[in-house]
């Protein structure tokens, strides 16, 4: 296992929270999202965290990292136990009640376990605080990770593989590629492995000339680490990953007796044990002490000068009773304190009358406010009422109104001036000689 930093690096200007919580939860990758396990933490506790430092604006204010081990997964318990202590160191002097939240996702989608957690570079207070300083934290750290590493039987890449086969022949394709991609690489894969077991290929150079000119794949690109195909599925190109793609691999080191991971005995894990505890106590003890002097006790001390404060404001003088010559009986003069109390007596009644009269105020505010609301809402059924009636005599007006201009206009006719008769010609008497019709007239 070996801790590393993934997230919020200064130099690449990473201030946004929520690129990480969209990474380490997968939320633009569903079909990821069955490889991922929220062990601890939220993504609500982690926002609204953020709400209250955004205005500070923190040169980095969040850190994502990873504890990333070569095995492919261990016990639930072992989980949480390694989370608290990560915790504990990382937050060592700082009280759980200034600690702000963490987030702790599982990965297991490239075949091995990975603890990603996600917190924030400031407390509670919004004070900045760097969970992880390289030149000062790395030694911690990887104190820390040995301590896991020998303590549950973790591979460490500190451990001395010189006679050890630490990587695989080739690795397995990724779990996010299609079935028909991941059946094509691991057929690939396991040809290959045949063909170098047989001697057939001994070298990288070999490996890519026979994936051309007999698998006849299409060399997209080929690096360091890995070689990248073109297969007839798809354009899309596919990363082939293994110890055989590696530059400079001898394929005979295969033929000569290896270790699957260098031999531990108990000496060796109690020197190792040993070294690395005292190494993490003496920097444990540092970050307690620096992280307890520069974030804690100023917030202890601004609260004890607070504290003072008030017992200041509330102490007061006593004065010895003055005795006047020339008099038989002693003349006392009132102490500040009969004074204070008599003071705080008066205030104590005023107090009280204003409470009374608050009181009263109060109940006939509510008082007039009801009266109010029930004359609102009798205006607004009597409104309702006029706007019924007020509508229906409209309509009555409008209809006598129509009703009388009919009779006016009936009954006031202007009279017309009578015109003169005149008389009227004789009509004449037709001619014997004018025939009507079919009969004549003489």
């Amino acid at each position: 296992m070996i801790h590393k930093i993934i997230g919020g690096k200064t130099k690449q200007k990473q201030r946004n929270i929520k690129n990480s919580i969209i990474y380490l939860l997968r939320e633009k990758k569903p079909e990821e999202q069955e490889f991922i396990k929220i062990l601890s933490g939220s993504k609500d506790q982690l926002l609204n965290f953020n709400k209250t430092i955004i205005n500070k604006n923190l040169k980095s204010p969040y850190v994502a990292g990873v504890l990333s081990f070569e095995e492919e997964n261990t016990e639930e318990t072992k989980k949480y136990k390694i989370i608290s202590e990560f915790e504990e160191m990382i937050f060592a002097g700082i009280p759980e009640e200034y600690r702000p939240p963490v987030l702790w996702v599982e990965h297991r989608d490239k075949g091995r376990l990975e603890l990603n957690y996600l917190t924030f570079n400031a407390i509670n207070t919004g004070r900045s605080f760097p969970v992880f300083l390289d030149k000062t934290d790395r030694r911690l750290f990887n104190d820390f990770s040995e301590i896991i590493n020998y303590q549950n039987g973790f591979t460490s890449p500190f451990d001395d593989f010189s006679d050890v086969q630490k990587k695989r022949m080739t690795e397995p394709a990724g779990n996010t590629l299609p079935k028909a991609k991941k059946e094509l690489i691991a057929l690939l894969n396991n040809r290959l492995c045949s063909l170098i077991n047989s001697k057939k290929i001994n070298n990288k150079n070999e490996l890519i000339q026979y994936l051309k000119e007999v698998e006849g794949f299409k060399i997209n690109r080929i690096s360091k680490n890995t070689v990248s195909i073109i297969t007839s599925i798809d354009e899309t190109p596919i990363r082939l990953k293994g110890d055989i793609y590696q530059d400079g691999r001898d394929y005979n080191d295969y033929f000569q007796e290896k270790k699957l991971r260098p031999e531990r005995s108990q000496a060796v894990i109690d020197e190792k044990l040993n070294q690395h505890q005292e190494s993490y106590k003496k920097g444990l003890e540092a970050r307690t002490a620096r992280n307890k002097k520069v974030y804690i006790d100023p917030i202890l001390n601004r609260l004890k000068q607070n504290l003072i404060n008030k017992n200041q404001d509330i102490t007061v003088g006593v004065t010895i009773p003055e005795e006047r010559k020339n008099d038989n009986k002693k003349q006392f003069t009132p102490s500040p304190v009969t004074t204070a109390f008599n003071t705080i007596e008066r205030i104590r009644k005023q107090q009280q009358e204003i409470d009374v009269k608050q009181q009263f105020i109060c109940r006939e505010y509510e008082k007039t406010r009801s009266r109010i609301d029930n004359i609102t809402t009798e205006i607004s059924i009597t409104d309702g009422r006029f706007r019924f009636f007020g509508d229906y005599f409209d309509r009555f007006g409008k209809f006598f109104d129509e009703t009388m201009r009919s009779i006016k206009e009936f009954f006031t006719i202007e009279k017309r001036p009578e015109e003169k008769q005149q008389p009227k010609p004789e009509a004449k008497k037709p001619e014997k000689s004018e025939v009507k019709g079919r009969f004549k007239y003489r």
